[in-house]
């Protein structure tokens, strides 16, 4: 049986086969600040894999480079940007979530209270 969180990496962005998957997957495990991981659009317009990264605090500049760095050994690609989930606004988390795909959680659990309050909070925005 296959839970929901599970589910969601199905139609991870085309640029991660089972392998990379699975790379990206035990680099993230290896962090313990990273709780969850998202594929997305790179907004710049390049044909790249934007990850977008939850963490127990925000990463800062070092940290997400630091990430960025171990990421793109593990998927031998330099066409990743990180995005840190939170340091950027509730609508842009909220498109992420709409058109993103869960990459990584590392507990299933937080997942849901994540995306419900990234949708609250475009609620009380309005």
């Amino acid at each position: 049986m296959t839970t929901r969180c599970e589910n969601r990496t199905e139609d991870a962005p085309r640029l991660l086969d089972n392998r990379n998957l699975a790379n990206l997957a035990r680099r993230l495990r290896e962090s313990p600040e990273v709780v969850l991981a998202y594929g997305c659009e790179d907004q710049t317009g390049a044909d790249a894999l934007a990850v977008a990264l939850l963490g127990i605090a925000p990463f800062g500049q070092e940290r997400l480079l630091a990430h960025r760095a171990a990421l793109v050994a593990a998927l031998g690609t330099e066409r990743l940007a990180l995005i840190d989930l939170g340091t950027v606004s509730p609508q842009r988390q909220r498109q992420i979530l709409q058109r993103g795909r869960l990459l990584y959680a590392r507990e299933c659990g937080l997942v849901g209270p994540f995306e419900l309050g990234v949708l609250r909070a475009c609620l009380d925005a309005r």
